[in-house]
């Protein structure tokens, strides 16, 4: 199994899972009401609920994919974060996309002070 491969099952578990989650919420009531009404889930609701999560997953996915498939994993999954979040604006209205860009543009900081303060140790040990 090559690295895009490996690196693009977690972000398909991932998109899957909150998607999954966020639609069980979403048909949350329809799920009661039959419960309450028939005893059981109907197996139309259940598809209809699977379709659901496998479309709307594959439409989160298509772009961290594409970047994933191209080597760029770190930039996949920026815009996996992204647009999740975008997706969690449209299903729910709760604004998650200044979160995500903010935790992206902090990680990006972190990730260059990090690599300073080493060139700096470096610096220092070699004088």
């Amino acid at each position: 199994m090559n690295i895009s491969k490996k690196a693009a099952l977690p972000a398909v578990a991932i998109a899957a899972a909150a998607v999954a989650a966020l639609q069980l919420f979403m048909y949350d009531s329809e799920i009661i009401i039959a419960q309450a009404t028939l005893g059981s889930i109907p197996v139309e609701l259940i598809a209809e609920i699977l379709i659901t999560v496998t479309l709307h997953a594959f439409f989160v996915l298509v772009i961290p994919l594409i970047l994933i498939a191209r080597k760029n994993i770190t930039a996949g999954y920026a815009a996996l974060a992204l647009s999740l979040a975008a997706y969690v604006q449209l299903t729910t209205d709760l604004s998650l996309i200044g979160m995500a860009v903010t935790a992206i543009a902090f990680s990006i900081l972190a990730v260059w002070a990090i690599s300073k303060a080493l060139e700096w140790v470096r610096y220092l040990r070699a004088r």
